[in-house]
């Protein structure tokens, strides 16, 4: 290990980026159910994660996304969504704008009761696809941190 200001031209560098994990662990065995391949990504349902702390934003857009729907509604888009991505398993056609996942997810946003109608539904489209809405929903209702 060297100090920066000692390195050369084609000197090689490894770099870990910073990065962020969570789970909601509802019962003591949810714990094992974690576990990361090679590339350092979750198995399972949660294959975005762990996220880049520059990716940690996208979650933070979540508060912003609450104060325009009540609990009820948030409730039910992310366990549509939950439930859409475990019975049908979205290839990453599907999950592209235009594909079959991706169009029931805007128009689940889109069609929600919105008290002022978000500018960029598809942005929260996108971020619905990528399991962001899921995430941030996990994070900021079921722990209560809005």
């Amino acid at each position: 290990m060297v100090h920066i200001q000692n390195l050369r031209k084609n000197d090689s560098i490894l770099l870990y980026p910073s990065t962020v994990d969570f789970e909601y662990l509802d019962s003591s065995a949810t714990r094992f159910e974690i576990a990361y391949n090679e590339e350092g990504q979750r198995f399972g349902m949660n294959k975005n994660r762990p996220y880049l702390l520059s990716d940690f934003n996208k979650l933070e857009d979540f508060k912003k996304l609450v104060a325009q729907l009540n609990k009820n509604q948030l409730y039910y888009i992310a366990q549509m969504i939950q439930t859409k991505r475990e019975d049908w398993n979205p290839t990453s056609k599907d999950c592209e704008n235009g594909g079959v996942f991706w169009n029931f997810c805007f128009d689940l946003i889109k069609t929600a009761k919105w008290k002022n109608s978000p500018k960029d539904i598809e942005k929260w489209t996108n971020y619905a696809v990528e399991g962001y809405f899921e995430d941030a929903f996990n994070l900021y209702m079921r722990l209560n941190m809005i």
